[in-house]
This record gives structure tokens, sequence and C-alpha cells, in this order.
């Protein structure tokens, strides 16, 4: 058994973000989100990776699939 918890990690796992980052991107992707017109209306699910976005913006290493944020 594993007695170092980050071994099974790579370079690339992203740090701890805090619930104040997380809210803060969230809010700024969902404003992106909200003038693409790939969202979903009323109900917004992106049209390319069908996502529920709401959620999705939550995700710390999460992207949008055309690289807007």
């Amino acid at each position: 058994m594993s007695t170092n918890a980050t071994e099974n990690f790579d370079d690339n796992t992203p740090p701890s973000a805090s619930p104040d980052d997380i809210y803060k991107n969230h809010a700024e992707r969902m404003k992106i989100c909200k003038q693409c017109e790939n969202l979903g209306n009323p109900l917004p699910f992106c049209k390319i990776c069908k996502c529920f976005m709401p959620l999705k913006t939550r995700v710390p290493i999460a992207h949008c699939p055309i690289g807007k944020w």
C-alpha cells in the first residue's frame, strides 16, 4: 500500500482550488457561455460537448470545447 498520497498523480494535476476561486471562475466562464451561440436555450447545455454548463464551469480542470475558456 502506498504511503505517499500524491505518487499516483502526474505533473499535470492542477493544484487545489479554493471555493472562492471556483466561484469566481464559474461566474467568468458562465458569462462567456451565455454570450456563445452554442449554449442551448432555455436549458444551458452546450451544443458542442453536450455538457450542462452550470456544472461544467465549476470544474477547475474542465475546458471549453472551442477554446473560449
